[in-house]
Protein backbone atom coordinates (compact mmCIF):
# COMPACT_ATOMS: atom_id res chain seq x y z
CA UNK A 1 0.00 0.00 0.00
CA UNK A 2 2.40 3.01 1.41
CA UNK A 3 5.57 1.24 1.96
CA UNK A 4 7.71 2.25 5.04
CA UNK A 5 10.06 4.71 3.31
CA UNK A 6 10.55 7.70 0.80
CA UNK A 7 11.05 11.29 1.15
CA UNK A 8 7.85 13.64 1.56
CA UNK A 9 7.36 14.37 -2.70
CA UNK A 10 7.04 10.48 -3.17
CA UNK A 11 4.98 9.99 -0.13
CA UNK A 12 2.75 12.70 -1.57
CA UNK A 13 2.21 11.14 -4.95
CA UNK A 14 1.43 7.54 -2.81
CA UNK A 15 -1.05 9.57 -0.62
CA UNK A 16 -2.86 11.10 -3.48
CA UNK A 17 -3.07 7.75 -5.81
CA UNK A 18 -4.90 6.50 -2.30
CA UNK A 19 -7.14 9.50 -2.13
CA UNK A 20 -5.95 10.61 1.29
CA UNK A 21 -6.18 13.80 2.16
CA UNK A 22 -3.17 15.71 3.40
CA UNK A 23 -1.99 18.89 4.76
CA UNK A 24 1.72 20.94 4.21
CA UNK A 25 3.35 21.34 7.32
CA UNK A 26 5.92 23.59 8.07
CA UNK A 27 8.99 21.43 8.66
CA UNK A 28 12.26 21.66 10.38
CA UNK A 29 16.12 23.24 9.91
CA UNK A 30 18.92 21.82 10.10
CA UNK A 31 19.34 23.09 13.67
CA UNK A 32 15.89 21.61 14.71
CA UNK A 33 13.72 24.95 14.47
CA UNK A 34 10.75 25.63 12.90
CA UNK A 35 10.48 26.54 9.64
CA UNK A 36 7.91 29.16 10.29
CA UNK A 37 10.73 31.81 10.92
CA UNK A 38 9.26 32.20 14.57
CA UNK A 39 11.97 31.15 16.33
CA UNK A 40 11.34 30.67 20.09
CA UNK A 41 8.22 32.37 19.74
CA UNK A 42 6.77 28.59 17.95
CA UNK A 43 6.01 26.66 20.51
CA UNK A 44 8.31 23.44 20.79
CA UNK A 45 4.92 21.11 20.70
CA UNK A 46 3.58 22.82 17.54
CA UNK A 47 7.38 22.60 15.94
CA UNK A 48 7.30 21.31 12.51
CA UNK A 49 3.47 20.43 13.03
CA UNK A 50 1.56 23.65 12.35
CA UNK A 51 0.10 23.89 8.70
CA UNK A 52 1.89 26.13 5.67
CA UNK A 53 -1.42 27.57 4.63
CA UNK A 54 -4.96 28.40 6.81
CA UNK A 55 -7.93 26.74 5.32
CA UNK A 56 -6.37 23.18 6.05
CA UNK A 57 -9.69 21.85 7.56
CA UNK A 58 -11.93 22.30 4.63
CA UNK A 59 -12.07 21.81 1.06
CA UNK A 60 -9.95 19.35 -1.32
CA UNK A 61 -6.40 18.93 -0.47
CA UNK A 62 -4.05 21.79 -2.22
CA UNK A 63 -1.67 18.80 -4.65
CA UNK A 64 -0.54 21.15 -6.69
CA UNK A 65 0.58 23.82 -4.41
CA UNK A 66 2.16 21.10 -1.98
CA UNK A 67 3.80 19.42 -4.81
CA UNK A 68 5.64 22.83 -5.79
CA UNK A 69 6.47 23.40 -2.27
CA UNK A 70 7.60 20.48 -2.07
CA UNK A 71 10.05 20.60 -5.14
CA UNK A 72 11.14 24.25 -3.70
CA UNK A 73 12.36 22.75 -0.35
CA UNK A 74 11.88 18.90 0.96
CA UNK A 75 12.38 20.16 4.10
CA UNK A 76 8.07 20.30 4.76
CA UNK A 77 6.49 17.64 6.64
CA UNK A 78 2.86 16.03 6.53
CA UNK A 79 0.19 15.50 8.12
CA UNK A 80 -3.09 13.36 7.45
CA UNK A 81 -6.30 15.22 7.59
CA UNK A 82 -8.84 12.52 9.49
CA UNK A 83 -12.51 12.60 8.49
CA UNK A 84 -14.05 12.47 4.93
CA UNK A 85 -10.95 11.54 2.17
CA UNK A 86 -11.12 12.39 -1.12
CA UNK A 87 -11.25 8.46 -1.71
CA UNK A 88 -14.85 8.06 0.13
CA UNK A 89 -13.80 6.91 2.91
CA UNK A 90 -14.50 8.22 6.76
CA UNK A 91 -11.42 8.20 8.89
CA UNK A 92 -10.66 8.34 12.84
CA UNK A 93 -7.67 7.50 14.77
CA UNK A 94 -6.88 6.38 17.96
CA UNK A 95 -3.90 8.73 19.36
CA UNK A 96 -2.15 6.29 21.71
CA UNK A 97 0.66 8.49 24.40
CA UNK A 98 2.73 5.78 24.94
CA UNK A 99 2.61 1.96 25.00
CA UNK A 100 0.29 -0.07 23.18
CA UNK A 101 -0.37 -1.47 26.65
CA UNK A 102 -2.86 2.00 27.29
CA UNK A 103 -5.14 0.48 25.10
CA UNK A 104 -5.64 -2.61 27.39
CA UNK A 105 -8.80 -1.29 29.25
CA UNK A 106 -10.21 -0.75 25.45
CA UNK A 107 -9.41 -4.24 24.25
CA UNK A 108 -10.87 -5.57 27.65
CA UNK A 109 -14.60 -4.04 26.75
CA UNK A 110 -14.38 -4.11 23.22
CA UNK A 111 -12.15 -7.18 22.21
CA UNK A 112 -8.71 -7.38 20.27
CA UNK A 113 -8.80 -4.22 17.56
CA UNK A 114 -7.94 -5.08 14.02
CA UNK A 115 -4.57 -4.72 12.51
CA UNK A 116 -4.57 -1.33 10.62
CA UNK A 117 -2.76 1.02 9.40
CA UNK A 118 -0.55 2.58 12.16
CA UNK A 119 2.00 5.16 12.43
CA UNK A 120 4.82 5.48 14.96
CA UNK A 121 7.04 8.29 15.89
CA UNK A 122 9.16 8.27 19.77
CA UNK A 123 6.73 6.89 22.52
CA UNK A 124 3.37 7.11 20.88
CA UNK A 125 1.33 5.45 17.95
CA UNK A 126 -1.76 6.93 15.62
CA UNK A 127 -4.27 3.62 14.54
CA UNK A 128 -6.17 5.04 11.60
CA UNK A 129 -9.46 3.14 11.05
CA UNK A 130 -12.51 3.79 8.73
CA UNK A 131 -15.74 4.65 10.61
CA UNK A 132 -18.48 2.43 9.58
CA UNK A 133 -21.20 4.51 7.48
CA UNK A 134 -24.16 4.07 10.01
CA UNK A 135 -22.28 6.13 12.25
CA UNK A 136 -21.98 9.59 12.95
CA UNK A 137 -18.15 10.89 13.69
CA UNK A 138 -17.54 10.67 17.42
CA UNK A 139 -16.54 14.09 19.52
CA UNK A 140 -12.56 14.50 19.61
CA UNK A 141 -11.76 14.05 23.21
CA UNK A 142 -10.04 11.43 25.69
CA UNK A 143 -11.69 8.20 25.98
CA UNK A 144 -8.44 6.65 28.08
CA UNK A 145 -5.82 7.03 29.86
CA UNK A 146 -3.51 8.02 27.69
CA UNK A 147 -5.60 7.67 24.52
CA UNK A 148 -7.73 10.08 22.51
CA UNK A 149 -9.90 9.49 19.78
CA UNK A 150 -9.13 11.78 16.97
CA UNK A 151 -12.03 12.63 14.14
CA UNK A 152 -13.17 14.66 11.52
CA UNK A 153 -11.10 18.05 11.81
CA UNK A 154 -8.30 16.30 13.60
CA UNK A 155 -5.36 15.53 12.05
CA UNK A 156 -1.73 13.80 12.71
CA UNK A 157 1.90 14.21 11.61
CA UNK A 158 2.16 11.66 9.18
CA UNK A 159 5.44 10.09 7.72
CA UNK A 160 7.89 10.64 6.80
CA UNK A 161 7.77 13.60 8.86
CA UNK A 162 10.88 14.90 10.38
CA UNK A 163 10.15 14.40 14.30
CA UNK A 164 11.90 17.24 16.38
CA UNK A 165 13.48 14.43 18.46
CA UNK A 166 15.21 14.10 15.20
CA UNK A 167 13.79 11.08 13.65
CA UNK A 168 11.37 10.60 10.98
CA UNK A 169 7.96 8.84 11.67
CA UNK A 170 7.20 5.60 9.71
CA UNK A 171 4.36 3.43 8.83
CA UNK A 172 4.69 0.31 10.91
CA UNK A 173 1.55 -1.41 9.55
CA UNK A 174 1.58 0.00 5.66
CA UNK A 175 -2.11 -1.47 5.41
CA UNK A 176 -5.53 0.00 4.33
CA UNK A 177 -7.08 1.40 7.61
CA UNK A 178 -9.34 -1.31 8.64
CA UNK A 179 -13.04 -1.02 9.46
CA UNK A 180 -13.45 0.46 13.25
CA UNK A 181 -15.25 -2.61 14.81
CA UNK A 182 -18.97 -1.41 15.56
CA UNK A 183 -19.41 -2.02 19.36
CA UNK A 184 -16.64 0.09 19.80
CA UNK A 185 -17.79 3.00 17.22
CA UNK A 186 -21.16 2.77 18.78
CA UNK A 187 -19.77 3.65 21.91
CA UNK A 188 -18.09 6.66 21.00
CA UNK A 189 -21.05 8.03 19.76
CA UNK A 190 -22.31 11.36 20.37
CA UNK A 191 -25.83 11.87 20.93
CA UNK A 192 -27.41 14.11 18.14
CA UNK A 193 -29.56 15.77 20.08
CA UNK A 194 -27.12 16.50 22.80
CA UNK A 195 -27.07 20.19 23.93
CA UNK A 196 -23.20 21.62 24.00
CA UNK A 197 -21.35 20.43 27.48
CA UNK A 198 -20.31 23.20 29.25
CA UNK A 199 -16.35 22.71 29.66
CA UNK A 200 -15.18 24.98 31.91
CA UNK A 201 -17.40 27.03 34.04
CA UNK A 202 -15.86 30.73 34.32
CA UNK A 203 -15.93 32.72 37.72
CA UNK A 204 -13.11 34.82 38.22
CA UNK A 205 -15.17 37.66 40.59
CA UNK A 206 -12.32 36.19 43.58
CA UNK A 207 -9.27 37.01 41.73
CA UNK A 208 -6.87 40.08 42.34
CA UNK A 209 -6.26 41.41 38.80
CA UNK A 210 -7.76 44.61 38.06
CA UNK A 211 -11.78 44.86 36.86
CA UNK A 212 -10.15 45.10 33.36
CA UNK A 213 -8.02 42.26 33.49
CA UNK A 214 -10.61 40.19 34.98
CA UNK A 215 -12.59 40.88 32.06
CA UNK A 216 -10.04 40.05 29.77
CA UNK A 217 -8.90 36.83 31.29
CA UNK A 218 -12.70 35.86 31.49
CA UNK A 219 -13.21 36.66 28.12
CA UNK A 220 -10.05 34.87 26.75
CA UNK A 221 -10.49 32.09 28.91
CA UNK A 222 -14.11 31.35 27.47
CA UNK A 223 -12.24 31.60 23.78
CA UNK A 224 -10.75 28.87 25.10
CA UNK A 225 -13.04 26.37 26.58
CA UNK A 226 -15.50 26.69 23.29
CA UNK A 227 -12.42 26.07 20.99
CA UNK A 228 -13.21 23.14 18.24
CA UNK A 229 -10.44 20.13 18.03
CA UNK A 230 -7.85 21.31 15.44
CA UNK A 231 -8.35 25.64 16.48
CA UNK A 232 -7.61 24.43 20.20
CA UNK A 233 -3.48 25.10 20.55
CA UNK A 234 -4.04 28.31 17.96
CA UNK A 235 -6.47 29.81 19.90
CA UNK A 236 -4.82 29.21 23.37
CA UNK A 237 -2.08 30.55 21.92
CA UNK A 238 -3.54 33.69 20.80
CA UNK A 239 -5.84 34.14 24.20
CA UNK A 240 -2.52 33.60 26.39
CA UNK A 241 -0.43 35.97 24.01
CA UNK A 242 -3.07 38.59 24.97
CA UNK A 243 -3.48 38.07 28.49
CA UNK A 244 0.81 37.82 29.03
CA UNK A 245 0.35 41.59 27.59
CA UNK A 246 -1.84 42.27 30.29
CA UNK A 247 0.08 40.56 32.78
CA UNK A 248 3.33 43.06 31.51
CA UNK A 249 0.91 46.02 31.89
CA UNK A 250 -0.15 44.94 35.97
CA UNK A 251 -3.48 44.28 35.01
CA UNK A 252 -3.20 40.77 35.52
CA UNK A 253 -1.13 38.30 38.21
CA UNK A 254 0.96 36.74 36.91
CA UNK A 255 -0.62 33.21 38.79
CA UNK A 256 -3.80 34.19 37.81
CA UNK A 257 -3.13 34.11 33.77
CA UNK A 258 -1.46 30.73 33.96
CA UNK A 259 -3.83 29.14 36.22
CA UNK A 260 -7.22 30.09 34.67
CA UNK A 261 -5.52 29.31 30.84
CA UNK A 262 -4.60 25.81 32.19
CA UNK A 263 -7.90 25.29 33.15
CA UNK A 264 -9.37 26.10 30.20
CA UNK A 265 -7.11 24.50 28.06
CA UNK A 266 -7.51 21.36 30.01
CA UNK A 267 -11.05 21.58 29.62
CA UNK A 268 -11.47 20.92 26.26
CA UNK A 269 -8.96 17.81 26.25
CA UNK A 270 -5.48 19.45 25.80
CA UNK A 271 -2.89 17.75 27.06
CA UNK A 272 -1.25 19.22 30.19
CA UNK A 273 1.94 18.52 28.84
CA UNK A 274 0.45 20.40 25.22
CA UNK A 275 -0.97 23.65 27.13
CA UNK A 276 1.58 24.58 29.47
CA UNK A 277 4.42 24.39 26.04
CA UNK A 278 1.81 26.34 24.48
CA UNK A 279 1.15 29.01 27.51
CA UNK A 280 5.03 29.45 28.07
CA UNK A 281 5.49 30.57 24.34
CA UNK A 282 2.55 32.77 24.56
CA UNK A 283 4.10 33.73 27.47
CA UNK A 284 7.69 35.00 26.43
CA UNK A 285 5.90 36.45 23.77
CA UNK A 286 3.49 39.07 25.21
CA UNK A 287 5.47 39.93 28.03
CA UNK A 288 7.63 41.74 25.09
CA UNK A 289 4.61 44.14 24.13
CA UNK A 290 3.07 45.43 27.71
CA UNK A 291 -0.26 46.65 27.61
CA UNK A 292 -2.90 48.28 30.03
CA UNK A 293 -6.87 48.89 30.42
CA UNK A 294 -7.48 51.72 28.33
CA UNK A 295 -8.74 55.06 29.33
CA UNK A 296 -12.27 55.43 30.82
CA UNK A 297 -13.26 57.43 28.16
CA UNK A 298 -12.83 55.42 25.49
CA UNK A 299 -14.23 52.22 27.75
CA UNK A 300 -17.18 54.24 28.27
CA UNK A 301 -17.28 55.36 24.49
CA UNK A 302 -17.18 51.43 23.50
Amino acid sequence: MLGREGDGLDLLERYYALGLAIVLLHGLTETGECTCGRGLDCQPSQSGKHPLWPGYLDGEPRWADMRRELVRSRRRNLALRLGDQPNGSRLVALDVDGHDSLLNPIVARFGALPPTLTERSGRGAHWVYRLPAEFRYPVNSTIALGVEIKSARGKFTAPTSLHAAGHRRRWTIAVEPAELPRAFAEAIQRPPDRPPTVLHRIDLSGLESSAYGRRALEDECRAVSEAHEGERNATLNRAAFSVFQLVAGREIRTAEAERELLRAALATGMREREARATIESARRGGTRTPRTAPPRALVRRA
